[in-house]
């Protein structure tokens, strides 16, 4: 059977499915065999498609893996060079602390000389030396030194990001200031349910859901 004419059945499962109405047990019976049809026919919908599938499916695994292998070489060598750039930029940003933290110190010491200088001025009475010496002092204000770390078209941009970790997922709530921060595990809620029917969780409902078997 060629895909035209599975097209061609499912159309014609698709059309009588439409047209049925159960009105007694003769159209109940007709439905149930029209469900079993349908069944055999997905059956074979899928056993068609399936060597194409999984051909597709080779086909395209094989690729991503070259696609992937060839990208980890560029990823991985793209993270290199942004750790060895981000290593040079902290490693001049201390440099410039240094520079910077010298020439305050300086600044500092150079104030506290001519300041002495003044205090002992005053002593001898002097005050226009004083005046002199202290007007000196007012020349050093706090130093603003800027250092650019490469020319303008080289100029290193960061980008700082908060991140977390997991330290003990037993202290993690389910919700945090009324958002949702855990999905809740319907899967294992019903394993559990199944080892103990009886048992009674918090914020949970068991129910039943009831839907049609056809053997």
């Amino acid at each position: 059977m060629n895909e035209i004419e599975l097209q061609k059945q499912s159309l014609n499962i698709e059309e009588v499915s439409d047209n049925i109405v159960i009105c007694d047990d003769e159209s109940l019976k007709f439905t149930f065999e029209v469900i079993k049809a349908i069944r055999k026919q997905k059956e074979r919908i899928i056993e068609y498609w399936k060597n194409t599938k999984e051909s597709a499916k080779k086909a395209y695994q094989a690729i991503s893996n070259k696609e992937k292998e060839m990208l980890e070489i560029c990823e991985n060598s793209e993270k290199l060079l942004k750790d060895k750039v981000l290593s040079y930029k902290q490693i001049q940003e201390k440099k410039q602390k240094e520079l910077l933290d010298q020439a305050e110190n300086n600044r500092k010491s150079q104030l506290k000389s001519i300041l002495a200088e003044v205090s002992e001025l005053q002593k001898q009475g002097d005050p226009g030396q004083a005046e002199i010496k202290l007007s000196e002092s007012k020349k050093f204000k706090r130093i603003n030194l800027t250092f650019d770390l490469f020319a303008k078209e080289n100029k290193i941009t960061t980008q700082k990001r908060w991140k977390c970790k997991v330290t003990d997922n037993k202290l993690v709530p389910c919700f945090f200031n009324g958002v949702e921060i855990r999905k809740i595990n319907i899967k294992k809620l019903l394993e559990i349910r199944k080892e103990n029917p009886n048992v009674k969780i918090p914020g949970m409902e068991f129910y039943q859901d009831e839907s049609v078997v056809i053997r």
